[in-house]
């Protein structure tokens, strides 16, 4: 099994320098004398610097530099393309004019013990091991990132929630925020500490975060081929009356962190991108205040990445998101998070499998991981996931929108089909969308798995052809029971092949007896034994 193992893997390596060896012919996006040359093509991996700061990887043993670039090093030896560093939070992961390091006590900071759920004093006291190194914890990330030829840039997070809240450490939180409360949405909309998030129709708040942005490009610039704004983690922007209208106020600010990435270009000679990274949603983005389209037209971002916070949607809107933006010149990178659905559980080999297959397929240029660094056993799918060639014929498992996302942040959104009432009356319809070309690769087999409240006979039909019994072996063997809650069950079924078609499959329920909900639609597809062709 072992041996089989390292023959896939072997397979997948040189599929993979394959394909990046012909990217480097085509005309490239960025160059520089020290990092490669990039077509629009990317694996994207995130350094959320908690994981870092943390030295989770390590044992939580302090922070050297040591460790450090042994923590970069580990992760390029996987196919990415891409190293983003986060540049911080409130506070940040760097001496700064205008805000506190991360752990750094304020004066007259009360002398008692605070809740620190996120080890704002830990990420503080690792950040001054490597100081007394000599060292700069992000200036060290970059240089190592580029030693291996990656392609670099920094994050920063516009709105993070993590250390917003006023009755956790001070050691998170900037004096800039806790010296203004009036900037405060004043809001819970179903997210995470919302109402203590900045509301940028202040024009202070905006400000304060483009100085902050001026001074990474000034202190970095050098060392980065692009500077993200991350306006995923959290989307929270304005009051929710009030997103729309704001437009104008999000776009002036895109565009003026625009100008000063032209003039870090212009002094430090490098071709620096700007990137945003916005939720996949496009109702939801400009009920955020985030006209996207508008920056595109104007020519203000260079790249897009697009997706979920937190609870990655499996059948992510990509294909319609690149429509609405209407600009094939831009590219349209697929962000998929650790896991998704709700209740939240990390996702599986499989489901990782089919997640970027879909994301491909709906015409992503690339792939970006967001909070990959814990799922250490996933990692070898980084040999996979960057491309649809090296996801040829591997086990997948393709699935349906649950509506995980549905109510948080304010999201409210409507287009989302799960959860879908079935009765004994009327067939419900559902679609499911299969990344993979199935009659040119035909698998093995395909199971569909159906999450449902509660036990009731159902009569499924997959492409108009009706399935026979279920398989509750299947279950187990996949298993597809994780979560289940009171009187829950999931129903597996055996599809034929030949009835399934690369695109939407269409998947009509009718109950025998009671009204159920459908909770969950899932496709496996697999083309052979785990060993050799992925983990489910």
């Amino acid at each position: 099994m072992k041996k089989n193992r390292i023959i896939q893997l072997t397979v997948l390596l040189i599929a993979v320098s394959a394909i990046t060896g012909s990217c480097k012919s085509k005309p490239s996006e960025t160059t520089s004398a020290d990092s490669k040359p990039f077509t629009t093509q990317r694996l994207i991996f995130n350094c959320d610097g908690f994981n870092l700061l943390g030295n989770y990887m390590f044992g939580e043993r302090p922070l050297t530099l040591t460790d450090i670039h042994a923590y970069v090093d580990h992760f390029a030896q996987y196919p990415i393309t891409t190293y983003i560093m986060t540049s911080g939070f409130h506070n940040l992961f760097y001496r700064s004019a205008y805000t506190r390091l991360i752990g750094e006590p304020w004066d007259g900071m009360p002398d008692r013990t605070f809740k620190d759920p996120h080890n704002a004093a830990k990420f503080g006291q690792n950040f001054l091991n490597v100081e007394r190194e000599g060292a700069d914890v992000i200036t060290a990330v970059l240089q190592r990132a580029r030693s291996h030829h990656l392609e670099t840039f920094i994050s920063y997070r516009m709105n993070d929630t993590h250390y917003n809240n006023p009755n956790e450490t001070p050691l998170g939180y900037s004096d800039f925020w806790k010296n203004h409360p009036e900037y405060w949405t004043g809001e819970t909309i179903g997210g995470w500490n919302t109402a203590y998030a900045f509301d940028f129709a202040h024009s202070e708040v905006r400000a304060f975060k483009i100085d902050i942005i001026a001074e990474q490009l000034d202190k970095y610039g050098h060392l980065i081929d692009g500077f993200e704004l991350d306006f995923l983690r959290q989307p929270v922007y304005f009051k929710t009356a009030e997103g729309f209208k704001n437009t104008p106020l999000m776009t002036e600010l895109i565009r003026t962190v625009k100008q000063k990435v032209v003039e870090t270009s212009e002094r430090t000679g490098r071709n620096i991108l700007l990137s945003v990274r916005v939720p996949v949603n496009v109702e939801f983005c400009l009920k955020k205040g985030l006209d996207v389209k508008e920056w595109v037209r104007l020519g203000l971002v260079d790249m897009v990445s697009a997706g979920d916070n937190y609870h990655t949607n499996p059948a992510m809107p990509v294909e319609k998101f690149i429509h609405y933006l209407d600009n094939v010149q831009i590219p349209v990178y697929a962000s998929i998070d650790a896991g998704g659905y709700r209740p939240y559980e990390t996702f599986s080999h499989g489901q990782r499998r089919g997640i970027a297959a879909y994301a491909h397929a709906q015409g992503a240029a690339g792939i970006y991981l967001f909070n990959h660094q814990y799922l250490t056993s996933h990692l070898e799918l980084l040999f996979e996931i960057g491309s649809p060639e090296t996801l040829r014929k591997r086990n997948k498992i393709f699935a349906v929108d649950d509506g995980a996302e549905r109510n948080l942040f304010g999201g409210n959104f409507t287009d989302v089909s799960l959860p879908m009432r079935v009765t004994a009356a009327v067939h419900s319809f559902s679609g499911l969308y299969i990344a993979d070309n199935v009659l040119e690769d035909p698998p093995q087999e395909a199971i569909l798995f159906l999450r449902i409240n509660q036990p009731e006979s159902l009569v499924v039909n997959v492409n108009e052809t009706e399935l026979g019994e279920q398989h509750p072996e299947y279950v187990t063997l996949f298993n597809r029971g994780k979560n289940l809650s009171g009187i829950e069950t999931v129903y597996a079924y055996r599809v034929p092949v030949s009835v399934l078609k690369q695109g939407n499959n269409q998947i009509s329920i009718i109950s025998s007896g009671d009204a159920v909900q459908i909770l969950r639609i899932e496709m496996a597809i697999r083309y052979g034994d785990e060993t050799e062709y992925g983990y489910f």
